[in-house]
């Protein structure tokens, strides 16, 4: 691992992302780790929030995403991650939900 950069700590109740490459910037010998928080729920997709423009949410190969949220994570239309990605995920509660797009039902191996 020749780099490792951390970014975006923060610790909202909804958190939404849209329009979002990982490691889009990085160099491609470097290790990208981005970590996610959530009081109650993360969504990430195309089209999940209004204030930012429709878009791809992609982890590309180096990257490794983890996402800590109280309650669900919701993987929706536009999310892709890419083979040689990692995601990684934490969820407060003892009743939870991992809402998983029917098309991208290939990734729920990650979370089991």
């Amino acid at each position: 691992m020749n780099g490792f950069l951390n970014i975006n700590k923060l610790k909202d109740n909804y958190l939404s992302i849209q329009k979002l490459r990982l490691v889009s910037q990085a160099r491609p010998d470097s290790y990208y780790v981005a970590k996610r928080r959530a009081k109650i729920t993360i969504t990430l997709g195309k089209h999940v929030t209004p204030s930012t423009d429709d878009g791809e949410y992609e982890i590309l190969p180096n990257a490794d995403l983890r996402l800590e949220a109280g309650e669900t994570i919701h993987f929706t239309d536009g999310f892709h991650a890419h083979e040689g990605s990692k995601i990684k995920h934490s969820l407060q509660k003892e009743s939870y939900i991992i809402k998983i797009n029917s098309q991208y039902s290939s990734i729920s191996q990650t979370f089991s």
